[in-house]
């Protein structure tokens, strides 16, 4: 799909239910202003914090890498390639705006892809922008709205 598009793609991820009440995990890749489906992650039995969504940036970050020949101890060359391929593939990490998440993509930025930024899902900070500036949450069911006819 992107092999048309110049440029770099960013890893998006957001965690939602899904319908059998289960924690999920949707990764993304966006390039040129199009975004595609990547993986499902769905979350059992494990705790979802700062380590856990580490491993699972990483582990996409890294999917398309070349694989070494013994995962238990990749040559260093082998560990270059990885790195680079990632280096030569992505700029930016994208995520929700939660302190776990946030965390999460800021230590994956900042240790073995310092090359790579991290910002949280703008599309969250608007929803949060509005509803601070407007005084309305989600979870009110009614709000009353001065109304006129003048």
């Amino acid at each position: 799909m992107y092999n048309n598009i110049s440029g770099f793609k960013t890893l998006g991820c957001d965690g939602l239910k899904d319908n059998m009440k289960r924690s999920t995990i949707n990764f993304t890749d966006v390039k040129g202003g199009r975004a595609s489906y990547r993986h499902t992650t769905i979350v059992e039995g494990q705790r979802e914090d700062e380590e856990f969504y580490v491993a699972e940036l990483k582990a996409q970050l890294l999917a398309e890498a070349p694989k070494p020949k013994d995962a238990a101890y990749p040559t260093l060359a082998e560990h270059r390639a990885c790195k680079e391929h990632v280096k030569s593939t992505y700029c930016a990490l994208v995520g929700d705006n939660v302190r776990y998440m946030r965390n999460a993509l800021n230590s994956v930025a900042s240790g073995t892809f310092a090359f790579l930024f991290s910002l949280g899902c703008f599309t969250h900070f608007l929803d949060m922008l509005c509803e601070d500036l407007t005084g309305i949450s989600k979870y009110t069911r009614y709000q009353k709205v001065p109304y006129s006819c003048g």
